[in-house]
């Protein structure tokens, strides 16, 4: 997407660019955009068989078609307002923060290959459950609401550099 000016996303948008959408050069976004708004019923889609950055921002939904191997973006938080579908990639999520945010009740899917998130921030008054096991590397936050863990493993995993915490 090139142009000036402001750009809605409002239905489902496929990206297969290494960049992801942060609207760098070799990304699908143009930097001459001055304003994204990516709607809660919106899907994000990072097509690539090959690794990919999942951009800072607020989503709807974010999938992963192409099952290639993702990096979170960690300059910023990624929201996620709905759902997060990774398909079978690997997952790199050090120093990145996912917010579940939604209005409704959302959960948290095991992610390759061992299902460690950096910082999870909890912001739904309806509840966010663990759809799998999974471990914390940096800061669990709870803005607003609960984490259900539903029979499953929630595992706080600190290092000799860092220390796991609920935030």
């Amino acid at each position: 997407i090139t142009d000036s000016g402001q750009v809605n996303i409002s239905r489902t948008y496929v990206t297969s660019k290494a960049a992801g959408f942060s609207g760098s050069a070799s990304s699908s976004i143009s930097t001459t955009i001055s304003s994204l708004i990516v709607t809660d019923n919106s899907t994000i889609d990072y097509s690539s068989a090959g690794a990919q950055n999942i951009t800072a921002g607020s989503y709807g939904n974010i999938t992963n078609s192409g099952n290639g191997d993702r990096s979170f973006d960690n300059t910023g938080t990624i929201q996620i307002a709905a759902n997060f579908s990774p398909g079978s990639g690997n997952y790199t999520t050090t120093g990145s923060t996912l917010e579940f945010n939604g209005t409704s009740a959302q959960s948290i899917p095991a992610i390759a290959p061992s299902s460690i998130y950096a910082s999870l921030d909890i912001n739904n008054a309806a509840g966010v459950s663990l759809a799998s096991s999974i471990s914390i590397s940096d800061a669990l936050f709870l803005t607003n609401g609960n984490l259900i863990t539903t029979g499953f493993n929630f595992t706080l995993l600190s290092s000799a550099t860092t220390t796991a915490r609920i935030a």
